[in-house]
């Protein structure tokens, strides 16, 4: 009986072998003359993809197991005016075999490689995109022809191409390495999943998967489930970003796992792990800090009337006292604040007690002039309306 079941398989295997086999020779020579009639073929094409498109060439080849018509050097047009809006040096329309045959219905993804898309963050939240480079973002809100077109694409791959980011429009643009990226559509539902390698002086990878239900053009319909993981990334590159109360980070390696949800708005939970190496800040009124490394768990709520955090720090490195529990509990509510805290040594924090927000200038002077030492333990702190 095993060994019946084992010649099937094989026979079934070499059976779907020769039809690939069959399928992509098929296209070749459908494609051997494309030449001839390259407008009813650029025709088909553009009704496929929703967009007028012009191409350079036409190649069929396997990818993986999956046969492939690919479009080379093409063109997405813009509708309205025919103007170039994007450019790939690949697109594929790819026959997922095996999905077709289980599902008795054609399965088609589309495959760009050789991409190079620019995303700018406006003043205002927006993003603009544009797919030429060299050519300015879009900024007119209306314009978003080529992000409907790619969230518009029931199933979409893009492969070995660039991602530029910039922030702000006066912001420096981050060139991304997008190794792969993956963007599964359908009305009111958008699925993506992407590993995208960061520049030496950004990073080194980010891993990102996300879930969005609703209108991706208005931020009030999103609910959104998330989870990012990011390797390395240095604090130095966006130093200028990271200030409170008069200090600034300079220096640090930060790696990042986390998960969460946007509903209505707002962060409702978060949790993940985080590590920072060779942390450095400085103020200029107070000596810099270094911490050789911090590492914690957290997890984040949003409350009907506020929030609640919990820490689990882990213990920091022999003979470098940072002063900090390592359970820490915080609980915003209306307008009152509590901490719950294991253990808090004193000398270390007198230095930034410029960042706890209750404290006026008065405060702060009496405190540092005080000079508390020792360490409190269980430690239970209520701010009502910002009065102890």
């Amino acid at each position: 009986m095993t060994r019946r079941l084992s010649r099937i398989l094989i026979y079934t295997l070499a059976g779907l072998l020769v039809l690939l086999a069959i399928l992509t020779s098929a296209l070749r020579l459908m494609v051997a003359h494309v030449g001839e009639y390259r407008q009813q073929v650029e025709g088909v094409v553009s009704d496929y993809l929703g967009q007028p498109v012009r191409i350079a060439g036409l190649d069929a080849r396997l990818l993986g197991l999956s046969p492939a018509l690919v479009l080379e050097d093409l063109l997405l047009l813009n509708p309205d005016n025919g103007q170039p809006m994007a450019a790939f040096s690949h697109l594929a329309i790819t026959l997922d075999l095996p999905a077709s045959l289980w599902r008795r219905t054609p399965v088609l993804s589309v495959v760009l490689s050789g991409a190079s898309l620019s995303i700018q963050r406006q003043e205002d939240g927006r993003l603009s995109i544009q797919g030429l480079p060299g050519s300015p973002a879009m900024t007119n809100s209306d314009d978003t022809t080529l992000s409907r077109w790619l969230l518009g694409i029931p199933h979409l791959i893009i492969r070995d191409s660039q991602l530029y980011w910039q922030d702000h429009p006066d912001a420096e643009s981050w060139r991304i390495e997008v190794r792969q990226l993956l963007l599964e559509n359908q009305p009111g539902r958008h699925r993506f999943k992407g590993q995208l390698e960061l520049p030496d002086t950004l990073g080194q990878e980010l891993h990102l998967a996300l879930h969005l239900d609703g209108d991706p053009f208005d931020s009030s319909s999103w609910d959104a489930h998330f989870h990012l993981r990011l390797q390395r990334l240095q604090v130095a590159a966006r130093a200028g970003h990271y200030q409170y109360h008069g200090w600034q980070l300079e220096q640090g390696e930060v790696d990042l796992e986390l998960w969460g949800e946007w509903r209505e708005q707002a962060l409702t939970w978060l949790e993940g792990h985080s590590s920072v190496d060779d942390l450095h800040l400085s103020s200029g009124e107070y000596p810099p800090q270094h911490i050789s490394r911090l590492a914690a768990q957290w997890h984040y709520r949003q409350t009907a009337q506020g929030w609640q955090l919990q820490l689990a720090r882990q213990p920091e490195p022999h003979g470098q006292p940072l002063g900090l529990p390592t359970r820490l509990a915080l609980h915003q509510q209306g307008k009152t604040f509590t901490a719950q805290a294991d253990r808090l040594l004193l000398e270390p924090l007198l230095g930034l007690a410029d960042l706890l927000p209750w404290l006026d200038e008065q405060q702060r002077q009496q405190l540092t002039e005080l000079a508390p030492s020792g360490a409190i333990h269980d430690l239970y702190l209520s701010v009502h309306d910002k009065h102890l």
